[in-house]
């Protein structure tokens, strides 16, 4: 099929618990009268009273701050760029891919001093993940955001040395920005999908790997009716197993299809094979492991 038209890409609670414990007895009424003890909070309430005006928090109080995010999901929120949440939340996504969807947490006022930068698809390099939730910016990748440049596209743009290539997208001759190379990567589990169909653990080993981002979490097959490899006329082919249609011929031999890029204008089958064997896609295809655009996802 001809490729169709491609795109173009409150505070976090800071809780503690008080707890007071009273004096009981069954021998209450013999006890002499007792002033009555304050209602919990009144001894705080009063100490806050008593500062003065211009009176400031501990600075301790921001600085202990965390930079993570809040360990339990909210409701799902999105599209990107867009993403509406209930007062006082946020809409936390983190992928710069059009449609990415995230979730409602809550919107942190105060963060901490750690230095762990992330890079915002404002492109906007802020100092830790708790910054970017304050300025409400999607998340691009880990690191700095680096030079910026343009790269990849039909001219093959290079970035400067120290820099990678960050793509988000499987279509063909799709663009990017410089980044910095990471250099190392964390071990944090944050699943996504490159687009040469590996699960890399985090975008950071996907940046790492050189490899373009084909969506957040892990690669999934769509098996009901996938193409398979087969002998078609004595070379191998692309056949639908479901109806026995010939998509193409291909050198595709130990390579599986996956559908990917699922809502984007690059959706698809797409050839998975092993390391040095090629693409395994069409060959008449603009893009060497692609077998055919189409809306394969369920």
């Amino acid at each position: 099929m001809p490729p169709r038209a491609l795109p173009l890409v409150a505070a976090l609670p800071l809780a503690f618990a008080a707890s007071c414990g009273g004096l009981a007895s069954d021998d209450s009424d013999t006890l002499p009268d007792a002033a009555p003890e304050d209602a919990p909070g009144e001894d705080a309430a009063r100490d806050v009273a008593d500062l003065p005006a211009d009176a400031e928090p501990e600075a301790d109080a921001v600085a202990d701050a965390p930079a993570d995010l809040p360990g339990d999901a909210g409701p799902p929120c999105g599209p990107f760029p867009g993403g509406e949440c209930s007062a006082g939340e946020v809409c936390d996504i983190r992928s710069c891919l059009p449609g990415a969807a995230g979730t409602c947490i809550v919107r942190p006022a105060a963060c901490s001093e750690v230095l762990e930068p992330v890079c915002g698809c404002d492109g906007a390099t802020y100092g830790n993940d708790c910054e970017r939730l304050r300025a409400g910016a999607a998340l691009a990748h880990d690191g700095d955001c680096g030079s910026g440049s343009l790269c990849g596209g039909s001219a093959g743009f290079r970035c400067p040395a120290g820099e990678v290539c960050d793509i988000h997208g499987c279509w063909p001759d799709a663009s990017g920005t410089c980044v910095p190379a990471p250099d190392p990567c964390d071990t944090r589990f944050d699943p996504v999908c490159g687009c040469d169909g590996v699960t890399y653990g985090n975008d950071c080993a996907r940046l790492a790997a050189g490899v373009a981002l084909d969506h957040p979490g892990a690669c999934e097959t769509v098996a009901p009716c996938a193409p398979v490899c087969r002998v078609f006329s004595e070379e191998f082919a692309w056949v639908d197993p479901c109806t026995d249609r010939v998509f193409c011929t291909a050198d595709c031999l130990g390579c599986t299809a996956e559908c990917r890029a699922a809502g984007s204008d690059s959706e698809g089958w797409y050839a998975s094979c092993p390391h040095g064997t090629g693409g395994g896609g069409c060959r008449a295809t603009a893009l060497s492991n692609l077998i055919e655009w189409t809306d394969c996802s369920p």
